[in-house]
């Protein structure tokens, strides 16, 4: 490595560790919420189970699908439709923990910090990892609290009970794999980096609470939506290809949400750097 990229690198991390500084402060608060959402859903989950089947509880596996189960693909009618309120709420949790924090940046001091970073490249860079960082927090906190959980009530089971799954989830893991089912965990993971990505995107160019509004619909109408191309319900476990006969598989979902970021990310840096920031 040359010096100027050495120089480069140890920018680019600079930028990054006071991004991880700032943003998480800034975001204590909201991950409390999550913990405290989390917390009542796997309580949830607990005494839905304790009702049929009271000699069983569920596994933290069981806590995790629970928690991002969301419905099945609705009908051809659309007779019925509900919102998933207990899917959507950490979805819109997550979105709050990624509104606004990377468009500060550009507020006021934004020739400066860009100066200080050396490229609006790096700096975008920079933003983009805190929020991977954010997201992958977000879950850490999730799985936190559904080890504890799973401690605290049944001793940490590894594998899947199928009829506590049954019975709190809906789902039919007779024929699922351990391996498998914790292979289901990757896709809202993924789904949620590529709705995170397209919120910064549109933060950066429109307005941070424009972009949370635009994310939060988009998930809403993909959970009423029987179409293929609002995939915003990847991440909801009850339509995996697994499950649900119309959904798609695991992997194809883990691919085509990897497109969505590359190209998301793609976007975002090509109209970052054609963006004006002088002031007016």
């Amino acid at each position: 490595m040359s010096r100027s990229d050495h120089g480069r690198a140890r920018r680019l991390f600079a930028a990054f560790a006071h991004d991880l500084q700032v943003g998480v402060r800034s975001n204590i608060l909201n991950y409390l919420v999550a913990a405290a959402v989390f917390a009542l859903l796997c309580d949830q989950a607990r005494r839905t189970g304790d009702v049929s089947l009271p000699d069983q509880t569920p596994a933290w596996i069981d806590y995790a699908l629970h928690a991002l189960n969301g419905v099945p693909t609705p009908a051809a009618d659309h007779d019925g439709l509900v919102l998933p309120i207990t899917w959507l709420l950490p979805q819109v949790l997550l979105a709050l923990l990624v509104a606004s924090y990377p468009a500060k940046g550009l507020s006021g001091y934004s020739v400066h910090t860009l100066h200080c970073v050396g490229s609006r490249t790096d700096w975008w860079v920079a933003k983009w990892l805190w929020l991977v960082f954010t997201v992958l927090t977000f879950y850490a906190v999730a799985a936190l609290v559904w080890l504890v959980f799973s401690l605290v009530f049944d001793g940490m089971t590894a594998a899947p009970r199928p009829d506590v799954g049954a019975v709190i989830n809906g789902l039919d893991m007779s024929q699922v794999t351990t391996a498998e089912a914790y292979g289901l965990l990757a896709v809202p993971v993924l789904l949620s980096l590529a709705m995170s990505t397209v919120q910064m995107v549109l933060a950066l160019t429109l307005r941070p609470m424009l972009a949370f509004l635009l994310v939060v619909s988009y998930l809403a109408v993909s959970s009423l939506s029987r179409s293929k191309l609002l995939v915003g319900d990847f991440a909801m476990v009850a339509r995996n290809g697994a499950f649900d006969t119309q959904g798609v598989k695991t992997a194809p979902m883990c691919a085509i949400l990897a497109a969505v970021i590359l190209v998301t990310i793609g976007v975002g840096l090509w109209s970052f750097n054609r963006r004006d920031l002088l002031p007016q």
